[in-house]
């Protein structure tokens, strides 16, 4: 019989495994999103892309520790309904206080025309809303090719 801490451990290993395909899915879309608002803002250099994509990178790195520390955060490792709509809720939330947190940092990490930092975009509820959006219907196409893999053991 396998002992409870060998069973959560294996279920807390798994649980890291889907969240983090799942949070570098979501940095994916994201990323993509913050992209194009700032392409259609006329930045065309790589640093403030680099440097706004920071609050989504350390959302995904959070995400995925609290899928290994919360393995009930994922549900049962299977794209299943609700997990369509709050991974994407979580990993938003996690970016907004990325964001937050590095607009302490001094001093400013990056400034566009009259757009005071890159990184602070992640603040802006509309933007936030429609990358939301962006990621459920990301999640919800990648629920339709998902298979369940059978149990070995």
């Amino acid at each position: 019989m396998v002992s409870k801490r060998l069973a959560w451990i294996r279920r807390a290993v798994a649980a890291f495994v889907f969240g983090l395909n799942t949070a570098s899915l979501l940095f994916v879309s994201a990323t993509l999103f913050f992209a194009l608002w700032l392409f259609s803002n006329g930045a065309r250099e790589l640093s403030p892309f680099v440097l706004g994509c920071f609050p989504s990178a350390a959302a995904t790195i959070c995400l995925a520790g609290l899928s290994f520390l919360l393995p009930n955060l994922v549900g049962g490792l299977d794209f299943r309904f609700p997990l369509n709509l709050t991974l994407p809720t979580v990993f938003c939330g996690l970016t907004v206080l990325m964001s937050r947190l590095m607009a302490t940092l001094r001093p400013p990490l990056a400034l566009i025309g009259e757009a005071p930092r890159v990184d602070q975009v992640w603040n802006n509820p509309t933007f936030l809303f429609i990358c939301w959006l962006g990621q459920v219907a990301v999640m919800t196409v990648a629920a339709r090719f998902w298979k369940k893999k059978e149990p070995t053991e």
